[in-house]
């Protein structure tokens, strides 16, 4: 070998070093080696770039852009909530699960299935007291199998067909593989079903105590056009959220202290539920829920660039001793505040008229740059994003699916 294939697999030592020891992004490490071989001389600069142009890669490319939307507008959710459902048994959970997994990922690349479906199947596997072991490692085979059944499925076989096409000029068919994929996807979905829950550990998920977490109040409204209204709280999904619990409702000018599953849901209805943060993060994904505090809708930021935020008020603050409706919170920090909890328990009461002191932790919705803004700031002690709380916007998701549908059919009628 001469020097250029000891350099070659030089490179790719460090590509794979890179990637397991390193916190560095992967598309980081895999540019900085093609740069490196670009310059070195083993790759011209069109073989450098060459992969850009297949269409497998461009192909892909357009999938997670598609994957996307479907994220944010919580299009995947909206599907999952109404196919995932109540069933009473390991089994039955099991089965509801495994099809639209396996059916969403024949049309969209399985990680991406994989990944927006696991905080679903976690919290569902949670409200009906199933282990989530039983379920997300199906959850990912079932995935993979779907995969196979078309040409978009996944990104191995857009990189196959735009070798195909670029080498041999054999383009393959949206379906084409289906006549393989699908016998995978029935053969092995059903040892899943038979089997997962004879081999798989029956291990619980670690589950936050809320005696030790900071507790929070936070009230959302049932929307009048939404899909809860008329449907029970054992129907509806809350009666049992991974991270609060339903303690209140309040319907008119009556207050409902006790709350029974069987209780329905009536348009206008606000609830109270009590829990960690995560609880809010877990109620704005919820479809038909909306935050009862009004100022919300009033924030001037995009949807897809908010999210939830925990922040300590500071000695510094300027609006020590004063309501948070005389401190202009929203107009000075672009923020709202949903909850406040002080050393560790929810604040009851209107939120408006509470006076903010030094330790109090607010649970905001703002912008996510708003950590950044503020973290060094003197205003406030300690801020802190929740991890994934950008809220869904729902209204988007039917246009969404929409795009997806279209996709899939103008890419199997052309092929």
């Amino acid at each position: 070998m001469d020097w250029d294939a000891y350099l070659s697999i030089a490179v790719v030592v460090a590509v794979l070093a890179g990637l397991v020891l390193t916190r560095v992004a992967p598309d980081v490490i895999l540019m900085a080696a093609l740069v490196a071989l670009a310059i070195t001389g083993v790759l011209t600069p069109a073989e450098a770039l060459q992969g850009f142009a297949n269409p497998g890669v461009m192909t892909i490319a357009t999938l997670y852009v598609v994957a996307a939307g479907l994220k944010e507008t919580g299009a995947v959710q909206f599907i999952a909530h109404r196919l995932l459902g109540q069933p009473a048994t390991l089994r039955r959970a099991q089965l509801r699960m495994l099809v639209p997994a396996g059916g969403l990922s024949a049309f969209m690349n399985n990680t991406t299935v994989v990944a927006m479906f696991i905080p679903a199947v976690q919290e569902w596997a949670y409200r009906l007291k199933l282990p989530p072991s039983k379920l997300l490692l199906p959850l990912s085979y079932a995935a993979i199998l779907g995969g196979t059944c078309t040409l978009i499925g996944t990104s191995t076989n857009l990189v196959v067909d735009g070798l195909l096409q670029s080498e041999r000029g054999i383009s393959l068919g949206m379906f084409e593989l289906a006549w393989v994929g699908v016998p995978l996807l029935v053969i092995g979905g059903t040892f899943l079903w038979l089997f997962a829950g004879r081999l798989l550990p029956d291990r619980e998920s670690v589950i936050e105590q809320f005696d030790q977490a900071r507790e929070y109040c936070v009230e959302v409204v049932v929307e009048s056009a939404g899909p809860l209204v008329g449907k029970s709280i054992q129907e509806a999904g809350l009666r049992h959220l991974r991270h609060g619990y339903l303690a209140e409702i309040q319907r008119g000018e009556r207050l409902l202290t006790v709350v029974s599953p069987d209780t329905d849901l009536q348009a206008g209805d606000i609830l109270m539920f009590i829990g960690a943060p995560e609880c809010a993060r877990e109620l704005r994904r919820v479809h038909g829920l909306k935050p009862a505090n009004g100022d919300v809708h009033k924030l001037d930021v995009a949807h897809h660039r908010r999210c939830l935020v925990e922040a300590v008020i500071g000695p510094d603050f300027a609006g020590l001793g004063q309501t948070i409706r005389e401190s202009r919170f929203r107009s000075c920090f672009q923020a709202v505040i949903l909850s406040i909890s002080r050393e560790g328990r929810r604040l009851p009461g209107k939120v408006g008229d509470i006076k903010l002191q030094v330790g109090d932790t607010l649970l905001l919705e703002t912008a996510q740059d708003f950590v950044d803004q503020y973290r060094y700031r003197k205003d406030f002690l300690l801020v802190s994003a929740l991890h994934d709380s950008t809220p869904p916007d729902y209204r988007k998701a039917p246009l969404a699916l929409g795009i997806l549908g279209l996709m899939v059919s103008l890419s199997a009628s052309v092929c």
